[in-house]
Order: structure tokens, then C-alpha cells, then sequence
């Protein structure tokens, strides 16, 4: 049976692309088995405390003319990318407990990503090959085909195995 290692945060959000984008979204997703395709995935949520259900029933109000949220009720939008990912790193071990590494993915190629989880030698090669990766920008060179070769490598020197 395989056990994945690695997950992935995928992050959605229409904040500084659209007028009316606030919020930030996110799932985990994992291979559940080896050589599968096929990914699992866990839509992240947070119980909402008293100023979170006003603020998120003020926007209801303004767009539809009713708030639905009361406090403790779940929620799947985050006012911050850094809310998210705080709660992806909480309920990391609960939804995929074998997994050691947590990739974010917030753009649609997914190559070299941001390492929010993992052993200390990854995350610090890892991000500074990410950073790197980053200042390249979308397109896609000589440079950054470098770089994710040297993000693949380091994965596999550390054991983990990149789907």
C-alpha cells in the first residue's frame, strides 16, 4: 500500500485580479495510491469565531440581503493566504498522516512550489530554489528549466517522491 509523502495545498483566489475577490480557498491534495493518477483531495475549512461570522455576513448582506454565518459554523473562505495556510499545516496530519512534506501550489503550472512543510534541509533548499524560480517569471526559460531540475533532484536525494 502506498503512503503519500508529499501533499499539496492548492490555493484559489480572485484577490488583486478581480473587484470583488476576498477571500482565499484551499484543498489538499494527495496520491492515495502509488502509481495512480487519481488525486484525493480535502476541502480546508476553519470554525468561524464572532468577528469572522460579522465580517463575512456584512459581505453576504451587501451582495444577497441576508448573513447565513453564526459562530462556530464552518467556512472555506479565508481572509488571508497566511489564515489558509496556517490551518492547512494544522489539519495536515488529521487528513493525510503520512504525509511529512506540504507543497503550495498557487499557480497553475505547480512546478517548483513552496515548501510550508518538511524536513529542515528541504525547506530551506527547497524555498530558496522556489524564490529563485519566482523572480523568473511565467515564462518559461533555459533558467527556470535549470532550477526545476534541481528541485526534482533534491526531492529524490531526501527520498520523496514528486507525482
Amino acid at each position: 500500500m502506498y503512503k503519500s509523502q508529499v501533499a499539496m495545498l492548492d490555493i484559489t483566489s480572485w484577490v488583486g485580479t478581480a473587484a470583488c475577490g476576498q477571500h482565499y480557498y484551499g484543498k489538499l491534495l494527495w496520491h492515495a495510491k502509488d502509481g495512480d493518477d487519481d488525486w484525493e483531495e480535502h476541502c480546508l475549512e476553519y470554525p468561524v469565531n464572532r468577528s469572522e461570522a460579522r465580517r463575512l455576513n456584512e459581505g453576504e448582506l451587501e451582495s444577497y440581503g441576508f448573513g447565513r454565518y453564526t459562530v462556530g459554523d464552518l467556512c472555506s473562505r479565508f481572509f488571508s493566504r497566511e489564515a489558509l495556510v496556517e490551518q492547512a499545516r494544522k489539519q495536515l496530519k488529521d487528513i493525510v498522516p503520512h504525509a511529512e512534506v506540504l507543497l503550495a501550489c498557487d499557480q497553475c503550472d505547480c512546478g517548483v512550489c513552496e515548501v510550508l512543510v518538511g524536513p529542515p534541509k528541504l525547506v530551506r533548499l527547497g524555498n530558496q530554489l522556489w524564490q529563485a524560480d519566482e523572480k523568473e517569471g511565467y515564462d518559461w526559460t533555459d533558467k527556470r528549466d535549470r532550477i526545476g531540475k534541481q528541485w526534482q533532484k533534491l526531492f529524490h536525494n531526501l527520498g520523496f517522491f514528486l507525482a
